[in-house]
């Protein structure tokens, strides 16, 4: 808790090395299990966190047919380490990840590496207004706590920010949540792109005995017209899929070039508060903005937010460079929140501290990670 040094690894498999660990996730044993890619294929890795030694290593191939060609994989943070199913009492790891143009998910035994079942969504259009429906980011998975047979899927389906609800025994589904958006709806643009005031999730939480989620990150202002600007959105809802309030946060006029996201969500216990921790370009979300606009217009400030369960906003808290011309952007889904203090990590182009300041070629910056530990 206090930012000590523990142990550092360098993982690689005989002739290749790990790269891209998207995510990972702590087990009921206190071990962490990794979702990475290796050699171009999703790989798995269960760590002693004691001292980073790997217990298990895993990686995962199209099974052999017609088709010799390697198959292009993406993973996220789509992991989960069941030490002790519910029916059978044995362990298991869930996978989600995304090859070629479907969205795969799997159970695997973990003591004999056994694909237990495998299923892929996939939708397949040659019509361009419909391309969309071709759009999956399988994020995470999260256990019921309520029910040890069920697990959520959270993450992009069909452009739009969706959960889907599982038996993991079967993968049979119990309902799939899809964000709408009345607005578009209205005006006729149901083929246009997606209906959504959210259209990709980063992050969620679920509070202790709650049966409320509490999900957030990104909703496109017009995909077609300006896709590179971004509102940051906030969901909530309850184990059945029933929404109870959509916030979206920044500015959302169609010409507006403010790429907001929301990346971490957390819950805060001794406040009973949810904290959002957003990336903000849009001046109406940095305060301060008019003392350091000259030299940091475009890049990016960290906005904390603070909101009780029934979504009224609390507090808001800024964190910038000032006129250092630094961005910082948060990891996704890594907000912790401990004995009141706020923990989460990122990158940053250059930093600046009371004794340093470092910025770096704009045509090709370097990214320093950080921790912060703040005491709101």
């Amino acid at each position: 808790m206090e930012g000590n040094w523990k142990w550092g690894k360098f993982y690689y498999n005989v002739s290749y090395a790990v790269s891209t660990i998207s995510g990972c996730s702590m087990d009921g044993n206190g071990n962490l299990v990794a979702f990475a890619i290796g050699d171009s294929k999703p790989i798995l890795l269960e760590i002693d966190t004691k001292d980073g030694t790997v217990s298990k290593f895993i990686s995962f191939d199209r099974k052999s047919g017609g088709d010799k060609s390697m198959p292009l994989f993406h993973s996220f943070n789509a992991i989960y380490h069941d030490t002790n199913d519910v029916d059978d009492g044995l362990a298991y790891y869930y996978i989600s990840f995304f090859q070629d143009d479907s969205l795969q998910i799997v159970r695997v035994k973990r003591e004999t590496k056994e694909i237990v079942w495998n299923y892929q969504y996939k939708y397949v259009t040659t019509d361009d207004k419909l391309k969309y429906l071709m759009t999956f980011t399988p994020a995470m998975l999260h256990q019921d706590p309520a029910d040890r047979s069920r697990m959520y899927l959270l993450g992009r389906f069909a452009d739009r920010a969706s959960v889907i609800k599982f038996s993991k025994n079967s993968m049979n589904i119990d309902w799939k949540l899809q964000i709408g958006s009345a607005e578009l709806k209205a005006a006729g643009l149901a083929q246009e792109y997606p209906l959504s005031d959210m259209n990709e999730i980063y992050s969620f939480v679920q509070p202790p005995r709650s049966n409320k989620i509490f999900a957030c990150g990104f909703k496109y202002i017009d995909q077609l017209t300006n896709p590179d600007a971004r509102l940051a959105s906030v969901f909530k809802m309850d184990d059945q899929g029933d929404v109870s309030y959509v916030y979206v946060f920044g500015n959302r006029a169609k010409t507006s070039k403010g790429k907001d996201i929301c990346r971490a969500i957390d819950y805060d216990p001794d406040n009973r508060e949810i904290v959002m921790m957003l990336e903000v370009t849009t001046p109406e979300l940095r305060p301060d903005y008019y003392l350091y606009s000259r030299y940091s217009a475009k890049n990016k400030d960290i906005l904390i937010v603070t909101m009780n369960d029934d979504g009224r906003l609390q507090e808001a808290y800024n964190i910038n460079m000032g006129k250092a011309g630094i961005s910082l952007y948060v990891g996704g889904h890594s907000l912790v929140i401990r004995d009141g203090h706020y923990i989460f990590g990122g990158y940053s182009w250059g930093y600046k501290t009371r004794y340093q300041n470092s910025t770096f070629d704009v045509a090709a910056p370097d990214y320093d990670t950080y921790v912060f530990k703040y005491n709101p």
